[in-house]
């Protein structure tokens, strides 16, 4: 790679490997460390060109360290004296692809006369599931992993947790959010070519919803 890469490394957490992780035969050294890159790296690309995560492994190789991604082709990212420099020069890698990806996107969508951007987006902003018993209503937490199915509940009114029989109750899910149209907004959302794809699609997810504040509609 050459020239110089400016950009934001993430936070980084990572997590030793031992030697019963990997198959035999894969290229990854037998102990190591495991990464995740997140989908939205880098920030300069638009969002709606983002990736899913993806997970690295870190390990010592011939005498340096080295970085290869764990669920795709296995692809070395970068190579470097200590941990820290062989991560920092795969990220710089990741960094020149996928800024170049997002490049290629923009122009195959002006050579097919789309906008760079698909200009409507449906983003959820809020989802709440309320059960309801013979009791009362409460606002559902969390699906707990019991035989039968209990539900951690919180009383809207108090702020009381508790766990209550699934079979007891019945459910309702209400999600709120916004249609964005060409105002510049990034969300982590759906998007759509033309207005009526994004109604349809919000209209079928969200119980209620708003135009973006900021829209051009």
């Amino acid at each position: 790679m050459t020239g110089t890469t400016a950009f934001s490394m993430p936070s980084i957490r990572y997590k030793a490997y031992g030697p019963d992780h990997f198959r035999p035969g894969l290229p990854f050294g037998r102990t190591g460390y495991l990464l995740t890159v997140p989908g939205d790296f880098p920030s300069d690309t638009h969002v709606h060109t983002n990736l899913l995560s993806m997970q690295l492994a870190v390990y010592r190789a011939f005498g340096e360290w080295e970085v290869r991604d764990v669920d795709g082709p296995r692809k070395a990212w970068g190579t470097g004296a200590t941990r820290a420099a062989a991560v920092a020069t795969a990220y710089a890698e990741l960094y020149r692809v996928r800024i170049q990806r997002a490049a290629d996107i923009a122009e195959h969508r002006r050579l097919c006369g789309l906008e760079d951007v698909p200009p409507f987006a449906v983003e959820v902003t809020n989802t709440v599931t309320l059960v309801s018993t013979r009791t009362g209503i409460a606002v559902l937490d969390k699906v707990l992993n019991t035989t039968p199915t209990t539900y951690l509940v919180t009383d809207p009114r108090t702020g009381t947790k508790a766990t209550i029989p699934a079979a007891d109750t019945d459910s309702r899910t209400t999600s709120t959010g916004f249609i964005h149209e060409r105002c510049g907004c990034e969300p982590s959302a759906a998007w759509f070519e033309n207005e009526d794809s994004a109604r349809d699609y919000a209209e079928e997810l969200l119980t209620t919803w708003w135009p973006c504040p900021g829209s051009a509609g």
